[in-house]
C-alpha cells in the first residue's frame, strides 16, 4: 500500500471525526451555541436573527460532511475509484472555501493547501494507476515482488 494513500485516508478519518465531534457537541449544545453566535453576531452589527433556526441545518451540514470524509477515508483504503474522485472532489471544496476565507489568511492559506495537495497527489498517473488495477491479495499483503521468492 502506498504511504501517500494511506496518509491521504488518514486525513479523511480525521476530518471526519473533527466533522462529527463538532456537529454532536452543537445538537448538545444548542442554547450554548445560539448564545454565544448572537454575541458573535453583534461585534458585527447584526441583531435580532434567529439563529437557534439555523443551528439544526449547521449540525445537519457537519454531520453530513463527516460522512463523506467517512466515506472517502474508508473507499481510499480499499481503493476505490469513486472514492479517488470524492476525494479530489473534497479538494477542490476545500480550495474553494479558502478562496472564500481570504480575509482570514491562515484559514485560507491551510485550506488551498490541502485543497491543492489533495488534488495534485490524486490526480498522479501512477496513483491513479493503484485504483484503476486490481491487485492479488498475495500482492496486498507481500508487496509487488514477491512473485518467484516463495518456493
Amino acid at each position: 500500500m502506498r504511504v501517500g494513500i494511506t496518509l491521504v485516508a488518514v486525513f479523511m478519518l480525521t476530518m471526519f471525526s473533527l466533522y462529527a465531534f463538532s456537529s454532536i457537541t452543537i445538537f448538545i449544545a444548542k442554547q450554548e451555541f445560539a448564545e454565544a453566535f448572537r454575541q458573535e453576531a453583534k461585534n458585527y452589527g447584526i441583531e435580532n436573527e434567529d439563529v437557534e433556526g439555523l443551528i439544526p441545518y449547521v449540525a445537519w451540514f457537519g454531520l453530513g460532511f463527516s460522512l463523506l470524509y467517512l466515506l472517502t477515508g474508508i473507499g481510499l483504503v480499499m481503493r476505490s475509484e469513486t472514492a479517488r474522485k470524492a476525494g479530489m472532489a473534497i479538494g477542490i471544496l476545500h480550495g474553494i472555501y479558502g478562496l472564500l476565507a481570504v480575509y482570514i489568511p491562515p484559514i485560507a492559506a491551510l485550506n488551498l493547501v490541502i485543497a491543492t495537495t489533495l488534488i495534485y497527489y490524486l490526480r498522479r498517473d501512477d496513483v491513479r494507476e493503484e485504483f484503476v488495477r486490481s491487485v492479488s491479495i498475495e500482492e496486498r499483503i507481500l508487496g509487488k515482488d514477491w512473485e518467484g521468492k516463495i518456493n
